[in-house]
């Protein structure tokens, strides 16, 4: 009985420590200009403020609370990120984007029975679980209604289906039924009357009614897996990119749904990024380690731009100044499935002129996939898809 009961008095005391890591490891921290080791370094019975620093690096605040691991990505003193802090979030986080307000950062997990909600003021990640009848987790990506009160996120399952989030209550207003297999990516019309979402394995695309939230027609495409997708800006046309056969085909809404040109690009098409100014449409191709702008006035795609192995995502700042491509890396010999080699990058681009200028490639963490940036544009968040992690960058802005 004493040894059990001196036990639990004295379990706290030993449970209660931090591990600190760093990327690249070797460096110092200090706590009131203290040095208490270099990193990785375990630490017990310590709270409050420290300072990571590396010669050549920029210093990096962290609050100890009640932490079990701090990991800081030290950057470059010319870096125009400034790392934050990282957080674990749950299994394969996908998608990452901030309320129209800013105040919370949705996630969107392959390997949870659900998506997150983290707010930023109270720095706390809470959950919004599916009901447990759904067989399969997989919740790929979402966007927001035009009016901002709900959020519209895809499942990619041979049954999948689409939910509707409502921000109000953080409940599941609807779930959809696309009536087709594996669905992947979906937008709203510029009128925003109305949902498309691509279905990876039937090749199709669902057309959803905004208020009604049923489904008004299927869209049978002739390409092979269909994975992002847009709108002219009249939304008279529909643009579907295509990741298995290498197309980028365009719809003629107004007329049945008719294809009134085929650009063939070859490699892995990825996602529809719309720049208003300039009438252009950023396109990242997996496969070929490249991207493209697309002229939707006239329907011309610009020559490949090189950049990082496997890019699985871009996105435009909201104002347009910087794109920010996350690249996955190598894919591990069994294939993407599995933990990459090595961890891949972030890349930031200037995209005020002309063609696109390349600034600054930092390392993300293993297979980094989702991006966000806050409606002020000044901070950018990362998800790492086989660390389970997202990281917290600011952008010196007023540097670009």
């Amino acid at each position: 009985m004493y040894r059990i009961g001196l036990w639990l008095l004295c379990a706290p005391l030993f449970m209660w420590g931090v591990v600190i890591t760093s990327s690249p490891s070797g460096a110092e921290v200090r706590q009131g200009g203290i040095l208490l080791g270099k990193t990785p370094l375990s630490l017990s019975g310590i709270s409050g403020m420290i300072e990571i620093s590396l010669s050549g690096h920029k210093t990096v605040t962290q609050m100890i609370k009640d932490q079990r691991e701090i990991f800081v990505r030290m950057l470059p003193t010319n870096s125009l990120f400034v790392f934050w802090k990282q957080e674990k979030v749950g299994s394969m986080p996908k998608d990452v984007i901030f309320t129209p307000d800013g105040r919370y950062l949705l996630i969107t997990f392959m390997g949870e029975q659900g998506i997150g909600y983290y707010d930023m003021q109270n720095q706390k990640l809470s959950m919004v679980r599916i009901p447990q009848y759904h067989r399969y987790v997989g919740y790929v990506e979402g966007v927001f209604s035009p009016d901002g009160q709900e959020f519209w996120f895809t499942q990619v399952d041979k049954r999948g289906k689409v939910f509707v989030l409502s921000l109000s209550n953080w409940s599941i207003l609807r779930e959809i039924d696309v009536k087709g297999s594996m669905p992947k990516v979906g937008e709203f019309t510029p009128d925003g009357k109305y949902y498309y979402v691509t279905c990876w394995d039937s090749a199709t695309v669902t057309v959803i009614d905004r208020k009604t939230y049923t489904l008004q027609r299927i869209i049978r495409t002739t390409g092979y897996q269909p994975r992002g997708l847009g709108f002219s800006p009249d939304g008279r046309y529909l643009y579907v990119l295509f990741y298995g056969s290498g197309e980028i085909i365009k719809y003629d809404i107004s007329q049945n749904d008719r294809v009134v040109k085929v650009i063939r690009t070859g490699g892995s098409n990825g996602r529809f990024r719309y720049h208003p100014a300039r009438n252009w449409v950023y396109i990242n191709n997996l496969r070929k380690s490249q991207f493209y702008i697309l002229d939707l006035t006239t329907d011309t795609l610009s020559p490949p731009y090189s950049c990082g192995t496997h890019p699985s995502n871009l996105k435009l700042s909201p104002d347009c100044r910087y794109m920010i491509i996350t690249c996955r890396g190598k894919d591990h010999p069994k294939g993407s499935d599995y933990r990459s080699p090595e961890d891949g990058t972030v890349e930031l681009y200037d995209i005020r002129g002309d063609v696109p200028k390349l600034l600054e490639t930092i390392r993300g963490g293993n297979q980094p996939i989702g991006i966000a940036i806050s409606p002020d544009g000044k901070m950018v968040v990362i998800s790492n898809f086989m660390d389970g992690t997202v990281d917290f960058y600011l952008i010196e802005t007023e540097r670009l």
